[in-house]
């Protein structure tokens, strides 16, 4: 009996792991005055990503489901560095060149009084994510939770799961709120063991969106790509 007890709770344990993708959605900005959004992929892996085919989706306007239809979808032959880092973007409004311009939209939460989310797939596991890699981050109002077939890597619906975009925590202290301020978003910590330290980085992923982001305010987005390698301190419309 102790040997069967030993080997259930080997089981639940494996049954826990925390999913840990090769590429993540490393920032992200959905409310902007002229409505450019970006999204911003991040390679933690140690190793080049074939990244050809990938998609990007959104959910659903009623934050019920997953759009069916990407809103992006890598090109052949698109391959992610050790590092590196893949911008998507609705338009060519950065300083730096996105390295994928499409043409999509990231809903306010607060406008459609729903939790939104973005997800990253590589098309092999589909919505139920039963194989290939994946990244998911929720963001909504405050103590809202995500509803219908919506839910995280971890596939949990609870409200302290999502970024609050009222009450975004800042690295510095002090919180942001993403959908009153245009041109703020949402930046992962770094991956260093120590969520929540303060630092601003990239990689973090636990699976839980509200643990794993900062705030950054208007003018302070950085996103970087592999057409332009460069880290911005400040992004300047055109």
């Amino acid at each position: 009996m102790k040997k069967l007890s030993a080997l259930l709770v080997g089981l639940a344990l494996v049954g826990a792991t925390t999913h840990a993708p090769a590429v993540v959605i490393n920032e992200f900005m959905y409310n902007t005055e002229g409505g450019n959004y970006f999204v911003e992929l991040y390679n933690r892996s140690g190793q080049s990503v074939d990244i050809s085919g990938w998609q990007l989706w959104k959910s659903q306007s009623e934050g019920s489901d997953w759009d069916p239809v990407a809103i992006a979808k890598m090109p052949e032959n698109t391959f992610l560095g050790v590092d590196g880092f893949y911008l998507i973007a609705s338009q060519d409004v950065f300083v730096i060149a996105p390295d994928l311009e499409a043409d999509f939209t990231l809903e306010d939460p607060i406008v459609t009084g729903e939790v939104e989310g973005i997800r990253l797939t590589d098309g092999q596991g589909g919505s139920a994510m039963s194989a290939g890699n994946w990244d998911t981050v929720l963001y909504g109002p405050t103590g809202m939770a995500p509803t219908g077939a919506m839910t995280d890597d971890d596939n949990q619906q609870a409200a302290a799961r999502v970024i609050d975009v009222t009450a975004l925590p800042l690295p510095k202290g002090g919180t942001v709120n993403i959908s009153e301020m245009a041109g703020a978003g949402a930046r992962r910590e770094a991956d260093d063991a120590t969520l929540g330290d303060g630092s601003d980085g990239n990689g973090a992923d636990t699976n839980n969106s509200a643990a794993d982001f900062w705030g950054f305010e208007t003018g302070s987005a950085s996103p970087s790509s592999n057409a332009t390698p460069v880290t911005l301190s400040i992004f300047t419309a055109k």
